[in-house]
């Protein structure tokens, strides 16, 4: 299989491991496959009577990426020993038109985890192959960062660093993280916001003079690198079949899909997924009060100019600067790179940039967005659990919100992002509880009887000490010189 940048860069030589070494492409652009493999017409039929990471070792097996599907097999089965769930990523039906899609059980609690705890074996396979010793950089809002650290912390000759937005994640994000005793794990509070995270991370990577300086070599655990994104395109079908299995569709039938979206790597999985047969009709982009996403896909606009970032109970989505709409944009107009670099050097200059209506009409023909804010999430977290007995997380609850706003035409499948305990303190205002520290609203959460149990991983964090005490202003040098410390040391 061949790649691209979206900037343009292609070399036909960089296989799948060079790709996920990589991380970023040299021009600043983020790789994708030349082409997606299609997937033969019986494969809901092969996919029904196996396990997810059955399931996942035949979606990933179908991209050709130089490892074998009995290995893949082997690494899918060992990547999800420690969820907590034993069908991994749950489908749960709510009536006759709507299932949601539990990606929470994984060891932090975090859809990262469907990705994360998969890409080190994958990254482990290419490391392999060239005897190197890596740095896995990430930023996160929340969820990706504690997520990478659990993935790759047991990998040989792999440093994890992990920058995340001071005061800008829940208080259990930030004590998972910050609970982490690994030597090879360095997590850095910055002051400032995530999109400052993010750009420090993608100027690491263009930065030759310091990455040289290393003796390391860099690659990134966000969903701009391939290797994040792939794995996610597999709970897809899973759920697809497990929809089929539970008679909610017939095979072959027409789906929707509604994601709560920050980086917007998780919906674009699902939209590869289409563009590979899954039959998915309409994709639905849920936004927080951080509604740049649902102003792009609604006038063709990203502005930046006059948006701040505004802190919300749903953090991991509090993202203004998307990664991965560059390469959907990519995919939607034809692949041209030139209008790519062009569109994101604006974004970068002038804090904004435009489609053409053309262009903004292909994309609304399959796309739909919508917002929430604080208090609708609230309402909607209160009136799920009343009428369904179903407790969703700040995030979730942001997503059902948007999907009912949005017309349906076919059976919709919600995916559900994180578990409501990771954001106990935004649950207790969601329910005005008396201020109660953590282990107490764990347990009143527990007494309002959810079909949704409780994560026994977040039950265990509570007894950990905070060990990670790092903090850098947002500014480049203090960051990278604070990185180049960790790494030398």
């Amino acid at each position: 299989m061949s790649f691209q940048s979206t900037r343009g860069f292609s070399n036909p030589t960089f296989s799948f491991f060079d790709v996920i070494s990589a991380g970023l492409a040299p021009d600043g652009g983020l790789f994708i496959p030349e082409n997606f493999p299609k997937i033969p017409e019986n494969f809901i039929e092969i996919l029904l009577p196996l396990s997810y990471p059955q399931r996942l070792a035949k979606v990933l097996s179908i991209f050709d990426i130089g490892i074998s599907q009995n290995d893949l097999a082997n690494m899918a089965q060992n990547a999800y020993q420690s969820f907590v769930h034993e069908k991994i990523c749950p489908v749960v039906e709510i009536n006759e038109k709507n299932a949601i899609l539990e990606l929470f059980w994984g060891p932090t609690a975090s859809f990262k985890d469907m990705a994360l705890q998969m890409t080190p074996h994958l990254f482990h396979a290419a490391q392999q192959s060239n005897n190197t010793k890596f740095c896995v950089l990430a930023a996160t809002s929340g969820d990706t960062g504690i997520a990478a650290i659990e993935g790759f912390k047991n990998i040989p000759n792999v440093s994890v660093v992990v920058l995340f937005p001071k005061n800008g994640v829940s208080a259990l994000q930030e004590k998972q993280m910050r609970s982490v005793s690994d030597k090879n794990v360095l997590v850095i509070a910055v002051e400032s916001d995530f999109d400052v995270c993010q750009s420090t991370v993608k100027k690491i990577f263009a930065d030759e003079a310091f990455t040289k300086k290393q003796s390391v070599q860099f690659t990134a655990a966000n969903s701009m690198n391939w290797g994040r994104l792939l794995p996610q395109i597999g709970y897809y079908f899973s759920a697809y079949a497990d929809l089929v299995e539970k008679k909610c569709i017939a095979n072959g039938e027409s789906i929707e899909v509604c994601v709560p979206s920050g980086n917007f790597g998780n919906l674009l999985a699902a939209y590869i997924a289409k563009e590979m047969g899954l039959p998915i009709k309409k994709f639905i982009c849920a936004s927080n009060e951080n509604n740049v996403l649902t102003e792009f896909f609604t006038t063709g606009e990203y502005n930046l100019s006059e948006k701040p970032l505004i802190p919300s109970h749903s953090p991991s989505i509090d993202i203004l600067i998307s990664s991965n709409i560059e390469r959907l944009l990519y995919l939607f107009n034809g692949k041209n790179a030139e209008e790519i670099k062009k569109w994101f050097a604006e974004l970068s200059e002038k804090k904004s940039f435009s489609i053409d209506a053309p262009l903004l009409e292909k994309l609304q023909k399959e796309f739909t967005a919508g917002y929430c804010v604080h208090e609708q999430m609230q309402a909607t977290i209160r009136e799920f659990l009343q009428e369904y007995n179903y407790l969703l997380d700040p995030h979730t609850a942001v997503a059902v919100h948007v999907a009912k706003q949005t017309p349906q035409e076919h059976f919709r499948l919600t995916v559900a992002t994180a578990h409501y305990q990771k954001f106990a303190p935004a649950m207790a205002q969601v329910f005005e509880w008396e201020n109660e520290n953590i282990a107490g609203i764990f347990s009143t959460l527990s007494d309002l009887g959810s079909s949704v149990l409780s994560h026994k991983n977040l039950d265990d964090l509570l007894q950990k000490p905070l060990v990670q005490n790092t903090v850098c202003s947002g500014e480049y040098s203090d960051i990278t010189k604070t990185i180049e410390q960790f790494l030398q040391a």
